[in-house]
């Protein structure tokens, strides 16, 4: 069960997709149903939108709840709506449930999804196992990051919610912005009349997050209250990385029911090492991917190289993503948006790729992506993707409360002595698995969740 995927099959989470059609390739059989589809009328309904490859379900009008995914916005007005859902949204989950009769039941996403239908579900007797992409379930803004720029790990009590989901749009907002986004889309031809709509969408949405939330204090108190209880009632909670894990137990206590399995990207099943293209320039050449976004390091990797810009530091930094501070550093360049087609060049130009997450990232696809390639990281001890850094001999970890810690690793990776070099090693040098490989351990884990049966299991998987 997931959010969104169903509005068109091959242009959603690519992940997700993956992840059905192998365990299909498998001979699982396999049901889709995204439970955050848009509907103008009132109510709830849902559609058997397919058959083939796998039954794919929507339920229209389920509770698109308002928050924005992945880069700023995001956060809930009302979290008690993720807390309780309507009778008819639970009528329509059931209904497809029972239809299909899973022998477990995989929840990729919680967007549309309150707590309460996944109770629905396990009263039915079918182990629900969840995968933790992110942190949405403890924290709506899905970052567990303040905005002063440091981890939340408040206590329920001095919880600060309403003041960091205060610019969230509400419902009406986001869809009203969603409209207006895809009839600006007619006309990319005609720019002009593009950017007025987008004006107006922008004007909207200042105006909107100018007013105050209907949550208050205490509801997003009740809120973590409930999560709680339902991360501790799931069959399994799946955790994406030990940095994960390690949070939610912080927040949430022992949880006997978590197990650790990091997420493979499906592109690793063709990705091989890159050779190093050398050219005239001596400097060590530094990759940073997707860090737009405070919690993702920005500010720290700035702070970094202008420091190392005042010495004679033979590097050079290469940003790929939407990230650009405004004084320009030197030896730093930035390259816009990238395709997953220009991995490949992005590899062959760097020795070093650097994760400068602040927040405890979950994962990051990026870094694996470029760890299969053969380039090393120097990677935060925050981030999930350090799971796959061997210190000293696959990458270099640091501290990221410390600007100095990151310029220690960044020197130490350009002193000639460092045994941390990229060079045509095999991707199995790296604690990496195919995604075929991980389909397997993704059906090993369903595999084990209570009532697992000798016959090819029945998993209703969205996402």
């Amino acid at each position: 069960m997931t959010a969104g995927i169903c509005a068109t099959r091959g242009h959603s989470n690519s992940y997700q997709e993956a992840l059905m059609e192998g365990l299909v390739a498998r001979g699982h059989g396999v049901a889709c149903l995204c439970t955050a589809e848009v509907s103008p009328q009132p109510g709830v309904s849902w559609v058997c939108r397919q058959r083939e490859p796998y039954p794919l379900y929507a339920v229209f009008n389920g509770g698109v709840y308002p928050a924005l995914y992945p880069q700023g916005g995001i956060g809930s007005r009302d979290p008690l709506r993720d807390v309780q859902g309507n009778p008819a949204l639970r009528h329509a989950i059931l209904e497809i449930v029972r239809a299909e009769q899973p022998d477990v039941v995989s929840i990729q996403a919680l967007f549309g999804l309150p707590f309460d239908a996944v109770d629905a579900i396990q009263n039915e007797g079918i182990p629900v196992v969840f995968t933790a992409h992110d942190y949405f379930v403890v924290c709506p803004t899905a970052h567990l990051f303040l905005p002063a720029g440091q981890p939340c790990r408040l206590p329920e009590a001095a919880l600060t919610c309403h003041h960091c989901c205060r610019p969230a749009p509400s419902y009406r907002a986001f869809r009203l912005a969603w409209q207006l986004d895809r009839l600006a889309a007619r006309f990319d031809s005609r720019p002009i009349v593009r950017n007025a709509i987008w004006r107006v969408r922008n004007v909207l949405k200042r105006i909107d997050g100018g007013l105050p939330g209907r949550g208050n204090a205490a509801a997003y108190s009740a809120r973590r209250r409930q999560a709680i209880r339902f991360l501790n009632r799931l069959t399994v909670l799946h955790c994406i990385s030990r940095c994960q894990a390690g949070v939610f137990r912080q927040i949430c206590g022992p949880l006997p029911n978590l197990c650790v399995l990091p997420l493979m990207p499906p592109s690793l099943e063709t990705v091989a090492p890159v050779p190093r293209l050398r050219d005239r320039n001596a400097n060590i050449s530094f990759a940073a991917l997707n860090i737009n976004g405070t919690f993702k390091g920005a500010q720290l990797l700035a702070e970094a190289f202008q420091r190392l810009a005042h010495g004679e530091a033979a590097c050079e930094l290469h940003v790929y993503g939407n990230w650009q501070p405004g004084p320009a550093i030197p030896r730093v360049s930035y390259h816009g948006r990238y395709q997953s087609a220009d991995l490949d060049g992005i590899a062959a130009q760097s020795d070093f790729c650097i994760v400068p997450s602040v927040g405890d990232e979950t994962l990051g696809f990026t870094g694996l992506e470029m760890l299969a390639r053969g380039v090393p990281l120097i990677a935060s001890n925050r981030a999930g993707v350090g799971d796959f850094v061997e210190d000293g001999r696959t990458g270099l970890l640091f501290d990221p409360a410390s600007v100095d810690s990151l310029c220690a690793a960044i020197e130490r990776a350009m002193n000639p002595s460092c045994r941390v070099r990229r060079g045509g090693e095999p991707a199995a040098e790296f604690p990496l698995r195919s995604f075929t490989g991980h389909v397997q351990d993704m059906e090993n884990l369903f595999r084990e969740a209570p009532r697992n049966r000798p016959e090819p299991i029945r998993a209703a998987i969205c996402g």
